[in-house]
């Protein structure tokens, strides 16, 4: 696995998350720099919510 590089404010690695035999998240690594603002795209049922979930309240505000 890649190592985060400097000036990360989050990074995940390796996240994985699934519901029964459904994967939501499979290996899912992620860096997100500081002073950004980032959005998650995707369909329904991709995974956008699990994820920021997996990071704990207060890294993310959703709406």
């Amino acid at each position: 696995m890649a190592e985060p590089y400097e000036g990360v404010a989050v990074s995940a690695r390796g996240l994985t998350r699934t519901y029964g035999k459904a994967h939501a998240l499979r290996d899912v690594d992620l860096d997100l720099a500081a002073g950004q603002v980032h959005g998650l795209l995707g369909r329904n049922g991709a995974g956008k919510s699990t994820h920021v979930h997996r990071h704990g309240p207060g890294v993310c505000h959703c709406g």
